[in-house]
């Protein structure tokens, strides 16, 4: 697909006909490049055009397909696709040091059975490194009992630190999500793909050393407190 980008962050004079032009894409692909001025083209050997690759691995935004219903003593399986806070899928994965998936499951009996057990079947993780795979993770498991199974899977990858910001100070009212994604240049992505029932934090923390000050922690957040408030890591 052709994807047109022609908004920029910013344009500045430097001096001696020179200009900074800085952009951020968002979407992965390569790109052509023009350049007018009062509709005339430049002269510059743009052939080349940019290439645009993926960032890290979002837990958020990486998507699976796994069934709602598997049968006891049957292996069921499922696939997870890696992508970035962007919505792209990140390449086939040829290094695993910056990722690690994580998946358990956790079964309890139905209400009509009479089994009092509690099941937690093993998943089995396979890499799938073959570019003509769509997904990046083969997930193989097999339930022996019969009830609602939880699932916990999760994508972790280089980068900071998942952050909770709560409102008082013990940790009762956690804000999920923020509204980074509405300050300039607009483009930074959603936290919380969806609402916030698919949240489990407010924040990517990169770093973990602050001096707020009397200024609020959460910037973009007009309604959180300046004191008395409260962070888990």
């Amino acid at each position: 697909a052709n994807n047109l980008v022609d908004a920029v962050d910013g344009i500045e004079y430097v001096g001696q006909g020179l200009y900074v032009v800085k952009y951020t894409p968002t979407i992965s692909g390569h790109y052509s490049i023009s350049v007018e001025i009062n509709h005339d083209y430049i002269r510059a050997d743009l052939s080349s055009g940019v290439r645009v690759d993926t960032t890290v691995a979002s837990a958020q935004h990486s998507t699976h397909n796994s069934h709602l219903v598997a049968v006891a003593g049957l292996e069921e399986t499922f696939q997870v696709v890696a992508r970035d806070r962007f919505g792209n899928t990140l390449p086939s994965l040829t290094s695993h040091e910056d990722f690690e998936l994580d998946v358990t499951l956790h079964g309890v009996p139905n209400p009509c059975n009479s089994v009092q057990r509690e099941d937690d079947p093993i998943a089995i993780i396979e890499i799938l490194d073959d570019s003509s795979n769509d997904a990046h993770y083969n997930v193989a498991y097999t339930p022996t009992l019969a009830g609602e199974h939880y699932a916990s899977i999760t994508l972790r990858s280089r980068g900071g630190l998942l952050a909770t910001y709560y409102k008082n100070q013990d940790f009762s009212q956690p804000l999920y999500g923020n509204l980074d994604h509405h300050a300039p240049p607009y483009h930074e992505a959603p936290w919380c793909k969806g609402d916030e029932s698919s949240c489990d934090s407010t924040k990517l923390d990169k770093e973990i050393s602050f001096f707020w000050g009397l200024e609020s922690p959460l910037p973009s957040e007009p309604y959180y407190p300046i004191d008395f408030c409260s962070v888990s890591w």
